[in-house]
Parts: C-alpha cells; sequence; structure tokens
C-alpha cells in the first residue's frame, strides 16, 4: 500500500466500522432457533427499520422492464428516488407499508412486523447505461429512515407509439393542407 492512499484507506476502515457498530445497535443480538419458533432477529424497541429486499443490489435495469422495489419497514411510508436524495434525484414511486410479511413477524418475533412489507413498481423508460442509485425513504413515526441501493442501467431504448396522437396526425393528412388567414 502506498503511503499516499493511507488516509483514504483508514477513513474507510473507520466509515465500516461506524455504521457496522450502528447497525449492531439499532438490530440487537441475533438469536439462533434450532426449533424456528424463537425469533431469529431481535430488534431493538422503537427501532427505525428499513430493509429491501428487491431489486438486489448492482441489479441490471432494463428500460421498459417492471422493477419491484420491495421490501419491509417499521414505518409506514416508502418514498423512492433515483440518483439522489428527496428534492435532488427524480421521484420513482410511494408506497403505504401495508404488505403481508410473516417471514418477519416471524424472524424478530413481533406479530405487529406481519403487515410491514411494501413494493414499489417502477418501468423506468429513460435509464442511461451505467451506475444509478435508487434511495428509498421510510417515514418511521414522524422520521425518515434512508437506505440507499446502486442499481446499473442497460441504456436500451424503448419505443412506445401514443395512439391518440398517431390518430389526430392522420385525421389531419385526410383534411388536406390548410392556410392560414392574415387579419
Amino acid at each position: 500500500m502506498r503511503r499516499s492512499s493511507l488516509p483514504q484507506y483508514l477513513f474507510r476502515s473507520l466509515r465500516l466500522a461506524l455504521a457496522t457498530a450502528a447497525l449492531a445497535a439499532v438490530i440487537g443480538p441475533s438469536l439462533a432457533s434450532a426449533d424456528g419458533n424463537e425469533p431469529i432477529l431481535a430488534l431493538a424497541p422503537g427501532a427505525a427499520t428499513l430493509n429491501v429486499d428487491l431489486p438486489a443490489p448492482n441489479a441490471m435495469l432494463n428500460n421498459g422492464q417492471t422493477v419491484d422495489i420491495g421490501g419491509w419497514t417499521t414505518g409506514s411510508r416508502v418514498d423512492v428516488y433515483l440518483d439522489g436524495p428527496a428534492g435532488l434525484g427524480r421521484g420513482v414511486g410511494s408506497a403505504s407499508v401495508d404488505g403481508s410479511r410473516a417471514d418477519v413477524a416471524r424472524a424478530t418475533g413481533s406479530s405487529n412486523l406481519g403487515s410491514s412489507g411494501f413494493d414499489v413498481s417502477w418501468q423506468p423508460t429513460d435509464l442511461t447505461s451505467g451506475a444509478h442509485t435508487l434511495w428509498i425513504y421510510s417515514l418511521v413515526n414522524g422520521s425518515w429512515t434512508v437506505q440507499v441501493l446502486p442499481i446499473m442501467g442497460a441504456g436500451n431504448l424503448v419505443i412506445t407509439m401514443d395512439r391518440d396522437t398517431d390518430h389526430a396526425q392522420q385525421e389531419l393528412m385526410d383534411q388536406g393542407p390548410t392556410t392560414e388567414v392574415a387579419d
């Protein structure tokens, strides 16, 4: 390792250590369960939790493809933005948190998380080729918590036809040329 890269390496290591400590404080200790009846994930009381299951990190997304942005949260609403935080990124969609997540209730031992699921459906049409970021926000007890998810754009083109516009253009062509009369 070169001497000039040492400060950057130390900064990254410290950031990773702080993030790991914060995550451990939020989710609490994992409890192993041999019989499947005990929770395997204990949440700290009142913890703001957001877990995005879909899409997978660095997933390749195509224009025209329907993308499910889904997961679970202790919040009541989820908002998603592309390539920047709320106020800077482009709004992708919002969803109420009311989807069935029996797996989360079972894993946490908290029956009130049985309806903690969310799904935001998104169909990109102009996602450029290369790296992008989804910013997923959850409203938990009046405060927002965020998870940032890297994705990749394929950059393919989607051609759409607007039947109403095509029909209107055909009607104008059937009428023949028009001339304007000056006043």
